[in-house]
């Protein structure tokens, strides 16, 4: 099984059913919404390698500045965000 980044965040939304997949039969929009918010989360992957691996590198990443790490937090925060919710609303569910 890969365990790349990308990888496990697509599983993630598979198994959520907020994959694009999974709500492009019932609402289009949202789904492309749903594509988009990946796309972002993806990207953030794609920074973070690029600024180190490490949890508190010696150096700072070079053309990073604090707004670039605002925007990535931001958006990382609206993801979680999403999917914390989705999986509390599927637990409800299940329990009901």
């Amino acid at each position: 099984m890969e365990r790349t980044f990308t990888a496990l965040t697509n599983q993630a939304a598979q198994v959520l059913g907020v994959d694009r997949n999974s709500v492009a039969g019932y609402d289009k929009e949202v789904a492309a919404l749903l594509q988009k918010l990946h796309s972002v989360v993806n990207s953030i992957g794609e920074l973070r390698n690029r600024a180190g691996a490490d949890h508190g590198p010696a150096e700072l990443p070079v053309g990073l500045d604090l707004r670039y790490g605002r925007l990535a937090m931001r958006s990382a925060i609206a993801w979680s965000g999403f999917m914390l919710d989705t999986l509390h609303d599927r637990r409800t569910q299940t329990e009901q």
